[in-house]
């Protein structure tokens, strides 16, 4: 794991929710950066709900060309191929971001909670986050409940 950054990584809900349900072990990009394995990625749950509602560790990244998504992701990135050939259509690279140990948050930090805490604005794909900034993430999540959190953030785990 990169030690000084986490990820704040952008999903539409309906596969945040699928990623930290464990159903979808790998999302698809046309660009993702080469992250060490174990990066810990926050994931925030884009429009309509506009919110942080959980974390998954990166268990490995893989470029390879679009043509060759389908056949060897095809079980793990929980959309159908008509889908994908439309996402990647005109990409000359494609990003699998293989992810694994879901984390779904029962308290969630929202996009004004973001705005408000940090000053921190949630980017179309990723943005990175330093290790000050996720801890204060974690924090911001106990608020709402009164429920101090006791156990390491997933992030501090060897």
């Amino acid at each position: 794991m990169s030690a000084d950054r986490c990820v704040l990584l952008s999903v539409r809900p309906q596969y945040a929710h699928a990623l930290l349900a464990g159903t979808k072990t790998a999302e698809v990009r046309r660009r993702f950066p080469d992250l060490d394995a174990g990066t810990i990625l926050f994931v925030y749950s884009s429009s309509p709900e506009r919110k942080v509602i959980g974390t998954l560790r990166l268990k490995a990244v893989h470029q390879l060309h679009p043509t060759t998504v389908w056949q060897r992701f095809k079980r793990m990135i929980g959309i159908d191929q008509a889908y994908l050939d439309d996402y990647l259509r005109g990409a000359s690279n494609a990003a699998i971001v293989e992810v694994d140990e879901p984390q779904q948050w029962s308290e969630t930090v929202t996009l004004q909670q973001l705005r408000d805490h940090l000053g921190l604005e949630p980017a179309q794909s990723y943005r990175y986050l330093d290790l000050w900034t996720a801890e204060q993430l974690e924090e911001i999540r106990s608020l709402d409940s009164g429920v101090t959190n006791t156990t390491s953030p997933a992030w501090t785990a060897a």
